[in-house]
């Protein structure tokens, strides 16, 4: 079966609409990637939330149109390598900046 891309729009909602239905979709960036099993929705009230005390130059591109790629270290013990790739969502403000998690 064919794979369908995720247009810019598919991530302009809310962010507790997008989460879960990435939910076994695939991601590839030049034919590398996975299954998405693991997701987390951060709004962007959500003091966990990257873009919640405002724009860095570290996370200026959750600031900006929706469907781009934040990536980041994240240092927390766990079973993943520590990569995370926030997929930010945008609504009326360009000031609303909530993400959705995916973890490696």
């Amino acid at each position: 079966m064919p794979l369908r891309s995720l247009k810019r729009p598919f991530f302009a909602r809310s962010v507790h609409e997008v989460a879960p239905e990435l939910i076994g979709a695939t991601l590839l960036i030049d034919d590398v990637g996975g299954r998405i099993v693991e997701v987390e929705a951060y709004h962007h009230t959500d003091p966990a939330a990257h873009s919640f005390r405002g724009m860095t130059d570290r996370n200026a591109v959750m600031f900006g149109p929706p469907g781009y790629a934040y990536v980041y270290r994240s240092y927390v013990y766990h079973d993943s390598s520590g990569r995370r790739c926030d997929w930010r969502r945008h609504k009326q403000s360009r000031f609303q900046n909530s993400a959705v998690a995916i973890r490696d």
